[in-house]
């Protein structure tokens, strides 16, 4: 009998300003927290590690990035599909 689980990732995706409001969160472990400026470019992203504070998490990009790729969600847009 095979096991079929898949690997899946949470995502949390707001503008950079909600995620300010949000002071106390502490992203379950394996949240990938996505922080967007009003163009729609995302200014952060920050991985959950269970145990942190949002905002004292390090940012895993240094700089603004682009894309004009979709990202593709499922229906309850927290399964990131690759």
């Amino acid at each position: 009998m095979s096991n079929n689980k898949k690997d899946i990732a949470i995502v949390k995706r707001d503008s950079t300003k909600n995620w300010l409001k949000a002071q106390n969160y502490i992203p379950p472990l394996g949240t990938i927290i996505i922080m967007e400026n009003e163009d729609g470019s995302i200014d952060k992203i920050r991985f959950g590690n269970g145990s942190t504070n949002l905002h004292d998490l390090p940012d895993l990009i240094q700089e603004r990035y682009t894309s004009s790729n979709k990202t593709k969600y499922h229906q309850n847009e927290e399964l990131l599909e690759l």
